[in-house]
């Protein structure tokens, strides 16, 4: 694939990334990604925090994410509800008393959600109820623990989705601080906002609205041509695009930067 004006499309990617980060230009409205806040007194790497983050993205899905994560944090500091989040208790106490659980904590969609929770928990049994042994089992690589959980879907729901699978192992990766390798192999998820985004900054094309196969594949094949020997992988820039797509932003960033663009459709 060849990508016209390379160096310079690699230059304002690494400025869309850094303004995310540091919440500069047009990123100055969004609030810090809300899995990045920790509950007091839980350890940044550790394996609760990885429970934490593992079963709560589980369930981010068509949902306020910032309600969502400030649920899930309330739940671990309240000693009375912290134990759904230690799989050998939610498997001990079985589904009924998960269910009840979310509906007592006003959970958006508590039979689903429950049943999500618990499918997984009982899966991380086998690793002794320890994300932290499941990722070392399959030696920190993050290509062979996302097909892993591609091989084992029934075991992992929507945590094996393709716009959740990304999201949590980029958490592993930048949340948690657990370093995964091969993780710039992961493609970046591609919807209508990353996929508009993308042809607008890549390509100069305008989006028909249709995700094809076709598409998807050429998109990941970019940013990965695109990001290859910099310091960011193509998952790190999904919620920036997604941001810059949904509320319109991109030719507001472009200024910013003092680059031209055609005019964002």
């Amino acid at each position: 694939m060849e990508i016209k004006n390379i160096e310079l499309i690699r230059e304002i990617s690494l400025a869309l990334f850094n303004d995310h980060q540091q919440k500069n230009g047009v990123f100055k409205i969004f609030p810090f990604s809300p899995e990045y806040t920790l509950p007091d007194g839980m350890v940044e790497g550790s394996n609760e925090h990885l429970i934490f983050i593992t079963l709560t993205v589980s369930i981010d899905y068509m949902r306020d994410a910032e309600k969502l994560w400030e649920q899930s944090r309330d739940a671990w500091l309240n000693f009375e509800t912290r134990w759904i989040f230690d799989p050998k208790q939610v498997i001990e106490r079985k589904i009924e008393s998960l269910i009840s659980l979310f509906k007592s904590i006003r959970d958006r969609r508590p039979i689903k959600d429950a049943e999500i929770w618990f499918t997984i928990c009982n899966k991380l049994l086998e690793f002794n109820g320890d994300v932290y042994s499941l990722l070392e089992k399959l030696k920190f690589d993050a290509v062979k623990i996302s097909d892993y959980i591609d091989e084992d879907k029934k075991d992992f729901p929507y945590l094996s989705g393709f716009k959740i699978k990304p999201l949590w192992l980029r958490m592993i990766n930048d949340t948690a601080g657990i370093k995964l390798n091969r993780i710039e192999e992961i493609p970046i998820p591609i919807d209508v906002h990353t996929a508009r985004m993308t042809l607008r900054l890549v390509f100069d094309e305008d989006f028909d609205g249709v995700i094809t196969q076709q598409l998807r594949e050429r998109i990941q094949t970019a940013w990965k041509l695109i990001l290859k020997d910099t310091q960011i992988y193509p998952i790190q820039l999904d919620q920036p695009l997604w941001l810059l797509g949904k509320y319109k932003l991109l030719e507001r960033f472009m200024n910013e930067h003092n680059c031209r663009i055609v005019e964002q459709k």
